[in-house]
């Protein structure tokens, strides 16, 4: 299995990537609808937002994501019963028990790697975060410490309006619908960080970071598109990037500053310039079409 990671994909994303991409599925094709995507889901144990379109659309690609049951020891021995012999199993676990972890009984942390049944004692290991290809972990640690036990499973691809995959000018077209919505939305969210508790910002710098990870990944999909349509990528440029992580950064630091009013002004100011050129970045791109 070819190992996938780039900027965007966390230790979750990148493991979902590399099992379609052995699937022979067209896995950048998932990303196309990920800019104009503000619905996250909020996963508390994880303390991560989720894309939600990107599983959905594999799945309208014939590739469906499976969460089993892993409460306790005896149902996640249930749950690994499922697999076949050298089928992928998509592990979320505390990173402090996994054997390659730098985190190894230094740290607690949600961490996922794949996993792959060889015998009733061991599983070898593929993580894509650490280049891993020949790792091994016990199966009592597994059903000790996991958290997610899940499988991508094949299924029949969707037809119609449910397969069709957004061209850049019309996704640039919602993006355009959307936007000045979302920013009037977010804005006052962001501003309610000067009189709300110091988690809230965290909260929202998270939400950032989600959104920065859907305009890496939406880039790809971009580059992976045939000329000229790929050179719609080229207004994803890495000053871009770099004025979208200063609004993380500035909520990270909100969050634990006991006076932020004048920082919170600095992240609305910047929150309203980067929304802007994006909306120019959507009318440039739908242009093209």
């Amino acid at each position: 299995m070819k190992l996938i990671n780039f900027q965007g994909l966390n230790c979750y994303y990148n493991c979902i990537v590399s099992i379609a991409n052995h699937h022979h599925l067209d896995y950048p094709l998932s990303f196309a609808s990920l800019w104009s995507e503000t619905d996250f889901t909020y996963e508390p144990c994880r303390q991560v937002f989720l894309t939600q379109r990107m599983p959905a659309a594999l799945e309208a690609m014939g590739l469906r994501l499976q969460m089993l049951p892993c409460a306790s020891p005896g149902e996640a021995q249930e749950s690994l019963s499922f697999f076949q012999d050298g089928e992928a199993i998509l592990t979320g676990m505390d990173a402090c028990y996994i054997p390659w972890s730098p985190l190894y009984r230094l740290h607690h942390g949600p961490h996922y790697f794949i996993a792959r049944k060889e015998d009733s004692d061991t599983l070898t290991c593929l993580d894509p975060t650490y280049s891993l290809s020949g790792g091994t972990i016990k199966a009592a640690d597994i059903l000790a410490y996991t958290f997610d036990i899940s499988r991508l499973c094949r299924v029949p691809e969707a037809a119609g309006p449910a397969k069709a995959i957004s061209l850049p000018e019309e996704e640039a077209r919602t993006v355009l619908e959307n936007h000045p919505g979302f920013c009037r939305r977010l804005l006052p969210a962001v501003r309610a960080c000067i009189r709300k508790e110091p988690e809230y910002a965290l909260l929202l710098a998270r939400y950032t970071d989600a959104l920065i990870n859907n305009r890496y990944l939406y880039r790809c999909y971009l580059n992976s598109l045939p000329p000229p349509r790929n050179d719609c990528a080229a207004h994803f440029t890495e000053e871009f990037y770099t004025r979208w992580t200063a609004i993380k950064n500035g909520l990270f630091k909100a969050s634990v500053c006991r006076d932020n009013k004048d920082l919170i002004d600095q992240v609305c100011r910047r929150l309203s310039s980067v929304i802007l050129e994006e909306i120019d970045m959507a009318e440039a791109i739908r242009k093209t079409g």
